[in-house]
């Protein structure tokens, strides 16, 4: 699912990507801001989130935690845009929390994992149809049609929303935020998906070819049985 943990295999794939701009004007005030704290790297570094986790990347160092503890990040703190004179909390933008709230309330893997079960139960009732003399063999094939469909459809939404999903938030993020923050797509996650997508609708289609193909074959078997019955 990516972005789970801090080695390259995991951190590397995700499917937004959040840092702030540094072709920005407003740049130099985020590293000062962060330079009073003694944090000033922190304004140069990128959050990745993914299904089920983020991975905040500083210089060198790379943190990832799941999605529903997002404490070990505490510490990194929003920078204040401006100074405000009442006793409110004065504004801020934090990358950590608009990658949270993209991770919990957006990019849902539901549909993907409720995939993966079906796909488990797929491959039983096709190792169940090539094992010859089992009953309800016909009932079996029917049913390979019936899951490889679901699958096919529930994946297809599944990789739409994961994309749609990323650029909505592109286009939300960057204008609302007046071009401080930006916000990248992650390539690899997106072509895994789109990868394992084409891979079972192609399942779909063969499963398809060999059901029509053995109908044929079983229905020239009846029509010459009973052309043989009707000599007889």
């Amino acid at each position: 699912m990516g972005s789970t943990k801090s080695s390259d295999t995991y951190s590397d794939i995700y499917l937004i990507e959040f840092s702030f701009n540094k072709s920005s004007t407003i740049f130099p005030l985020i590293e000062d801001s962060y330079e009073e704290e003694g944090t000033g790297s922190i304004a140069n570094m990128t959050v990745r989130t993914g299904y089920l986790g983020l991975c905040v990347i500083e210089s060198t160092n790379i943190t990832c935690s799941s999605r529903s503890d997002l404490t070990i990040f505490d510490s990194i703190n929003g920078v204040s845009l401006y100074d405000s004179s009442s006793n409110e909390t004065t504004a801020s933008l934090d990358l950590i929390h608009i990658a949270g709230e993209f991770a919990n309330k957006a990019s849902n893997p539901y549909l993907l994992m409720v995939s993966l079960g079906i796909i488990v139960a797929l491959f039983c009732n096709i190792l169940y149809s090539a094992v010859p003399y089992l009953p309800f063999k016909n009932y079996s094939n029917k049913l390979t049609l019936i899951l490889s469909s679901i699958t096919t459809l529930l994946w297809g939404f599944g990789a739409m929303w994961s994309e749609i999903c990323g650029k909505s938030v592109k286009r939300l993020i960057e204008p609302g935020s007046m071009y401080i923050i930006t916000a990248t797509q992650g390539s690899k996650a997106l072509a895994m998906i789109w990868t394992a997508f084409t891979m079972i609708f192609i399942t779909c289609i063969g499963c398809f070819i060999l059901y029509l193909k053995d109908a044929k074959i079983m229905n020239k078997k009846f029509h010459k049985d009973q052309d043989e019955d009707k000599k007889i």
